[in-house]
């Protein structure tokens, strides 16, 4: 897909002693994007026309920050000048290593952009001299720097050094007029500052093409078979859980549904096998320290053979499943849900797996009449109701909680910290910006079709939106140290459930607890390559 660019100088240049002859390339169009109608790379190398009077000035510099040689404008390989070689230019430099940087400037045509992948310099005299790589993969708006991808550990520790030097501090100075923080409610993660929304993202920020219609199918096909489930739905009663199948019109069924969703088996593994895996914590000693709650009066008889409840406490065999987070969070108009907790133990004489012992669906205080405790000797309707509430809390709760808050919400600080204090050339910046990559887009995306008025969250939440920013508020005040409370070992072990190291609490050592075991794996691989990368630095 790479676009071949033509390379002029704005005039012949003059002979310098020592100057040598090169060749510059520039790759574009390997962006993803699937349509370059309002950008200049539809102009610049891929238009049949090529009539625009648009170019780009590219500018090149020494470690000092100077200037090297004259102004290099390029122009499109399109109709117009059918060329497909980049043209000579002469430098005072005799090797390529001593250009250290590439700036882009775009001139005429207010409103394209041009993205571009990487600036190429090579010898142009010598068959046998290695290409440098200014690595760009942004689209050029207005300005945009390029710095030479270092070779080995001595130029990658040179590079880390020149990050504070005169270009690099150039560059940081306009990527923090563009990535400005804006933190005026306290009780919200700060937020990179948008005053339109998605639209006043950096042109970087926003989503291609693909992936722009990626996103909106998913959200109108889930829409789209949540209309026709309701409208199937509205000419018929539910009477068995058989009709469930009618709202999976154009989404397949989970295949979950078609298992034997409603035993107490499969609902204790869900607890340690499905998405919503933080909400598990280990009670007791051997667990967290935490005695079970005072609003839930869990009694002796709700323990399966002779087994007290200390007893079972002081074994490390309970588990608790505590939404209190969700209680009084104002919901929609003929919409209901309930804030349960939910107790579950592994029996030291079974075969270990986690199995649920009680559920209350309220947190007001145990009362028989007003708010009972289920246990699997209710009624058979009772006990799966029940189970149901805990299923539908649980999901919401980590929705909000551990996805939108800490995952997306949470980390938008650190990129914005990223691009205002680290060059491209850094290290880390290498590492974090891949796992970056449209996560501002999808952030503000959220905010406006998703948290937002009319958005997906209030077609199928049971909140309202003010419910759901409380939620946020709730789960952000909580966490003191959030950096810490992502580290996976801290946040098992606080959680009572493993010592940190991978190894899991006594009584899931049988349970299937595949997060922790491959957690632990993944963590451990992971602390080890980001610090190697962090020592660069």
């Amino acid at each position: 897909h790479s676009k071949p660019v033509v390379v002029e100088t704005s005039s012949q240049p003059v002979p310098i002693t020592g100057a040598a002859s090169f060749s510059i390339f520039v790759k574009t169009g390997t962006s993803g994007r699937s349509a370059f109608r309002s950008a200049i790379a539809g102009k610049l190398g891929d238009s049949q026309d090529a009539k625009t009077t648009a170019e780009i000035e590219m500018c090149l510099y020494d470690e000092n920050g100077r200037e090297i040689g004259e102004v290099v404008k390029l122009r499109g390989a399109g109709a117009a000048s059918g060329s497909e070689a980049p043209d000579i230019v002469s430098l005072c430099v005799q090797d390529a290593r001593d250009i250290v940087a590439v700036k882009l400037c775009k001139r005429g045509d207010p409103g394209y952009t041009w993205f571009v992948d990487s600036v190429s310099i090579v010898r142009a005299d010598d068959p046998n001299a290695t290409p440098h790589t200014f690595p760009i993969f942004r689209w050029v708006s207005d300005v945009m720097f390029g710095f030479r991808t270092p070779r080995g550990r001595d130029e990658l520790a040179a590079t880390v050094r020149a990050s504070a030097g005169p270009l690099h501090q150039q560059y940081l100075q306009e990527q923090s007029q563009t990535y400005i923080l804006d933190s005026s409610d306290a009780t919200l993660p700060p937020r990179l500052r948008a005053p339109e929304g998605y639209s006043s993202l950096p042109v970087d920020e926003r989503f291609n093409d693909t992936k722009s219609n990626d996103y909106v199918e998913s959200r109108n096909e889930v829409l789209r078979s949540l209309m026709l489930g309701r409208l199937l739905g509205a000419f018929k009663r539910w009477n068995s859980f058989d009709d469930y199948d009618d709202f999976f019109v154009t989404v397949d069924k989970p295949a979950l549904i078609d298992e034997d969703w409603q035993s107490d088996a499969t609902f204790g593994r869900a607890r340690l096998q499905s998405a919503a895996l933080t909400s598990l914590v280990r009670i007791g000693p051997h667990g967290n320290g935490a005695a079970l709650p005072s609003n839930f009066a869990v009694r002796d008889e709700h323990i399966p053979g002779t087994t007290t409840v200390q007893q079972a406490l002081d074994a490390g065999s309970l588990y608790l499943v505590d939404t209190r987070i969700l209680d009084n969070v104002p919901l929609q108009d003929k919409r209901y849900t309930c804030c349960p907790l939910c107790l579950l133990w592994v029996d030291p004489a079974g075969d270990g797996a986690l199995m649920p012992l009680a559920i209350q669906l309220h947190q007001r205080p145990t009362d028989d009449l007003t708010n009972p405790i289920f246990t699997p000797a209710s009624h058979p309707a009772d006990w799966l109701y029940a189970k149901m509430c805990v299923n539908h809390a649980d999901l919401w709760l980590f929705q909000l909680t551990d996805h939108l808050t800490l995952t997306h919400l949470c980390t938008e600080p650190l990129i914005v910290a990223m691009h205002r204090h680290l060059p491209p050339t850094h290290p880390v910046f290498k590492l974090l910006r891949p796992h970056t990559k449209f996560q501002l887009g999808i952030n503000a995306l959220a905010r406006q079709t998703l948290i937002g008025p009319g958005g997906l969250v209030e077609a199928v939440a049971p909140y309202t939106i003010e419910g759901v920013q409380t939620v946020i508020r709730r789960h952000y005040a909580g966490v003191t140290s959030w950096l810490s409370a992502l580290a996976f070992p801290h946040a098992v072990a606080g959680r009572g459930l493993g010592d940190g190291s991978g190894a899991a609490a006594a009584g899931l050592a049988n349970a299937g607890f595949h997060y922790l075991d491959d957690g632990s794996a993944l963590w451990a691989a992971l602390r080890t390559y980001v610090g190697d990368v962090v020592a660069l630095a």
